[in-house]
Protein backbone atom coordinates (compact mmCIF):
# COMPACT_ATOMS: atom_id res chain seq x y z
CA UNK A 1 0.00 0.00 0.00
CA UNK A 2 1.53 2.95 -0.89
CA UNK A 3 2.32 5.62 1.47
CA UNK A 4 2.37 3.00 4.42
CA UNK A 5 5.13 2.01 6.17
CA UNK A 6 5.66 -1.67 5.27
CA UNK A 7 7.75 -2.78 7.64
CA UNK A 8 4.67 -1.91 10.35
CA UNK A 9 2.43 -4.27 8.24
CA UNK A 10 0.86 -7.46 8.51
CA UNK A 11 -0.89 -9.37 5.33
CA UNK A 12 -2.40 -12.25 5.07
CA UNK A 13 -4.59 -13.42 2.51
CA UNK A 14 -7.80 -15.69 2.08
CA UNK A 15 -8.98 -17.80 -0.41
CA UNK A 16 -12.38 -19.69 -0.50
CA UNK A 17 -14.25 -21.49 -2.87
CA UNK A 18 -18.22 -21.50 -2.75
CA UNK A 19 -20.96 -22.89 -4.88
CA UNK A 20 -23.50 -20.64 -6.03
CA UNK A 21 -26.33 -20.19 -8.92
CA UNK A 22 -27.90 -17.03 -10.38
CA UNK A 23 -30.26 -16.33 -8.57
CA UNK A 24 -27.69 -16.61 -5.07
CA UNK A 25 -25.31 -14.47 -6.94
CA UNK A 26 -27.97 -11.72 -7.38
CA UNK A 27 -28.99 -11.97 -4.14
CA UNK A 28 -25.03 -10.94 -2.88
CA UNK A 29 -23.96 -8.85 -5.62
CA UNK A 30 -26.85 -6.76 -4.37
CA UNK A 31 -25.38 -5.83 -0.59
CA UNK A 32 -22.12 -5.26 -2.03
CA UNK A 33 -21.69 -1.33 -1.46
CA UNK A 34 -20.07 -1.05 -5.17
CA UNK A 35 -23.33 -2.20 -6.55
CA UNK A 36 -25.90 -0.41 -4.47
CA UNK A 37 -24.82 2.90 -4.77
CA UNK A 38 -24.70 2.75 -8.64
CA UNK A 39 -28.21 4.02 -10.55
CA UNK A 40 -30.77 0.79 -10.11
CA UNK A 41 -30.70 0.37 -14.20
CA UNK A 42 -26.91 0.07 -14.32
CA UNK A 43 -27.04 -2.02 -11.32
CA UNK A 44 -29.53 -4.69 -12.53
CA UNK A 45 -28.28 -4.81 -16.59
CA UNK A 46 -24.73 -5.19 -14.28
CA UNK A 47 -26.10 -8.17 -11.97
CA UNK A 48 -28.15 -9.60 -15.06
CA UNK A 49 -25.41 -10.34 -16.98
CA UNK A 50 -23.38 -11.95 -14.40
CA UNK A 51 -26.35 -14.02 -13.92
CA UNK A 52 -26.11 -15.07 -17.13
CA UNK A 53 -22.46 -15.95 -17.80
CA UNK A 54 -23.49 -18.18 -14.16
CA UNK A 55 -26.68 -19.51 -15.71
CA UNK A 56 -24.75 -20.60 -18.75
CA UNK A 57 -21.57 -21.75 -17.42
CA UNK A 58 -24.52 -24.27 -14.64
CA UNK A 59 -26.20 -25.14 -17.93
CA UNK A 60 -22.58 -26.35 -19.97
CA UNK A 61 -21.71 -28.17 -16.65
CA UNK A 62 -25.35 -29.73 -16.08
CA UNK A 63 -25.32 -28.99 -12.93
CA UNK A 64 -27.42 -26.20 -10.74
CA UNK A 65 -24.44 -24.41 -8.96
CA UNK A 66 -20.72 -23.22 -10.39
CA UNK A 67 -17.98 -22.73 -7.96
CA UNK A 68 -17.09 -19.07 -7.20
CA UNK A 69 -13.85 -18.05 -6.14
CA UNK A 70 -13.10 -15.93 -3.76
CA UNK A 71 -9.82 -13.87 -2.68
CA UNK A 72 -9.19 -11.75 0.06
CA UNK A 73 -6.13 -9.39 0.47
CA UNK A 74 -5.43 -7.76 4.27
CA UNK A 75 -3.56 -5.62 6.01
CA UNK A 76 -3.30 -4.92 9.14
CA UNK A 77 -0.57 -2.56 11.36
CA UNK A 78 1.17 -4.49 13.48
CA UNK A 79 1.86 -3.48 16.92
CA UNK A 80 6.04 -2.01 17.52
Amino acid sequence: MDGLPRDELEWATFCWQRDTDGPSLAGRLRTHSGFAIMPADERERLIGAMVAVVDAEAERRGTPTVPLRHLAHCARWRAV
